[in-house]
């Protein structure tokens, strides 16, 4: 397949899911394309949402302190929505305890590998708060054939905390990444973006 890279804001009303059964299925000769949209859809809280991150290293904030790489802690990019900067680290995942945070747990346990995709979802999607420091932003990711047609789509959702400071003095920031699918594990054209 040959894919490429397209950003479309759209501000029009949510698109209908598709069932998880109508999987990406494109002929070989076909061009696909990811697109993000706004959802406005109802939306409720999920278990993934709240579930226990067990973030380590937890002390004071620094002024002037930097997580070295390799920390769980250190920060490898930061996303952007309006007045909200969440700090990307890079954090761990245990699968045999389903515990971790960051960069680490959304790639191995969500199957979300590409940043741009979740730089541009976090800056064009809806906000809401779930906890007293937790937020959960909701976008739509879109595969269309080389006709716009819809072809497959996932609600994505990139879960927040803005307000516990870490050492370095900023927030902890991405918790975790998922679609909401069973299984809470991305299809691999999402990383297509």
């Amino acid at each position: 397949m040959n894919f490429s890279r397209l950003l479309a804001i759209a501000t029009a009303a949510a698109v209908p899911l598709l069932p998880v059964a109508a999987q990406a299925q494109v002929s070989a000769a076909g061009t696909t394309t990811v697109v993000l949209r706004t959802t406005s859809s109802s939306w409720s809280v999920h278990q993934e949402d709240l579930a226990n991150a067990d973030i380590t290293g937890a002390v004071a904030p620094t002024a002037g302190y930097v997580y070295p790489p390799g920390d769980p802690n250190y920060i490898t990019t930061r996303f952007f929505h309006n007045s909200h900067v969440a700090p990307y680290r890079t954090g761990y995942y245990d699968a045999a305890s389903d515990k971790g945070w960051g960069r680490t747990k959304v790639e191995r346990k969500h199957q979300i590998t590409d940043v741009k995709l979740l730089s541009d979802g976090y800056a064009l999607a809806t906000q809401q708060r779930t906890s007293s420091n937790r937020f959960v932003t909701r976008f739509l990711a879109v595969l269309q054939d080389s006709k716009g047609d819809v072809v497959d789509q996932r609600i994505v959702r990139i879960v927040t905390d803005e307000v516990d400071k870490r050492a370095d003095n900023e927030t902890v920031g991405v918790i975790t990444a998922y679609c909401e699918n069973p299984g809470d594990s991305c299809p691999s054209w999402v990383n297509n973006y």
